[in-house]
């Protein structure tokens, strides 16, 4: 240790000028301070205190504007979602989403209320016209055959009276040209019977299947005729100009298609076998007090049983009408003066929508017989 610090030492002392002894000195001892503790501390510091914040700064920034970026893209994403898709709009149409939510709502409300209301293709379908024209004209042979086999025709001694009010107690009008007291005399007078009673089976069985004004008792579901019969009535004029018989019509439609048993059937709304027998029953005992004077004790019970079971063929054809998607009226209007109807005619009044014929189609004439007047 001595000589190494020795060597410096003595070639500096040899040196005659005392300011080679200053200068190695001050080498010796500053020099290896300088490098050793001093030179390097000012150069570390100098780099730290300038790269470091910058990058720093720059993490930090990025940072920032990465979130406030991100921020913005999911706003702008969020506010074109809403645009396209109301999260809580039930108008949301996929085929629409590009238009202004307004626009998008309404045409799904419209057309969704459309779908909605056309019930048209789920009503049941009819019978082709020309069956229910065979129907009727059936139902009218049948009378014929039941009127010719079931009454006598000799002389009775009840009253026109008594008669003409046993036929207003049964819902007959009195029309001017046909009023209950010239039908009850064309029953009494034998020449002119068989036609008066073929008039008055006809016109109660066929009132019977009416749906515009079923009578008392009715041969329709008992639920249609008792709502049938709670409407108030109204001229024609004032139900037009209300729609009542639009209104009418889709209820009707509508009603067959609820007590179908079956509706993807698609058919014609069956009757109740059991419903239709008590109904034809109650039929029969209302016609009864007028048609047992025209009777024989032994033919009495056989002209009962016969006549319910020709009424209850005729609720076959008013099932048939009142479930067909088209509307249908029976005319007991006849065209020929001096006769009266026997048989019912028959006219299609609206297209399966509902639209209405003016005038009605008709589909049958009704049949017509002459009565002899006195």
């Amino acid at each position: 240790m001595a000589s190494s610090s020795g060597v410096p030492s003595s070639s500096t002392t040899s040196a005659p000028t005392p300011s080679t002894t200053s200068a190695p000195t001050s080498s010796t001892t500053s020099a290896p301070t300088s490098s050793t503790t001093s030179a390097p501390t000012p150069t570390h510091n100098s780099t730290t205190g300038v790269s470091g914040g910058a990058v720093a700064g720059a993490a930090v920034g990025c940072y920032i504007g990465g979130i406030l970026i991100g921020a913005l893209i999911c706003w702008l994403l969020l506010r074109r979602r809403k645009q396209r898709r109301p999260a809580f709009s039930p108008g949301y149409d996929e085929g629409a989403a590009g238009e202004p939510k307004g626009y998008v709502h309404e045409s799904f409300t419209t057309s969704n209320t459309r779908r909605e209301a056309d019930l048209a293709p789920f009503f049941l379908d009819g019978v082709p016209d020309q069956e229910l024209a065979t129907e009727l004209e059936c139902l009218g042979d049948l009378i014929y055959q039941h009127v010719e086999n079931s009454y006598h025709k000799q002389p009775v001694r009840q009253s026109v009276t008594l008669l003409s009010s046993e036929l207003s107690r049964l819902g007959f009008p009195r029309d001017p040209n046909l009023t209950p007291e010239i039908v009850a005399a064309a029953c009494i007078d034998p020449k002119n019977r068989q036609v008066g009673l073929r008039h008055v089976i006809s016109w109660v069985l066929f009132k019977g299947i009416d749906f515009q004004q079923p009578s008392t008792p009715s041969m329709l579901p008992a639920s249609v005729a008792s709502f049938v019969r709670s409407i108030p009535r109204r001229r024609a004029q004032e139900s037009q100009s209300l729609g009542l018989p639009l209104a009418m019509s889709n209820w009707r439609k509508t009603s067959a298609l609820l007590l179908h048993p079956t509706p993807s059937d698609r058919t014609s709304l069956p009757p109740v076998e059991s419903d239709v027998s008590s109904q034809a029953r109650i039929l029969t005992d209302a016609l009864d007090p007028f048609l047992q004077h025209f009777t024989t004790a032994e033919s009495h019970p056989g002209q009962k049983k016969h006549l319910q079971a020709v009424i209850e063929e005729g609720a076959k054809l008013g099932y048939m009408l009142f479930s067909h998607p088209n509307d249908w009226q029976l005319v007991f209007v006849g065209k020929k003066s001096g006769q009266v109807v026997v048989c019912p005619g028959l006219e299609k009044s609206s297209d399966r929508n509902g639209a209405r014929y003016s005038p009605p189609k008709p589909i049958l004439d009704p049949t017509e017989a002459s009565i002899l007047l006195k």
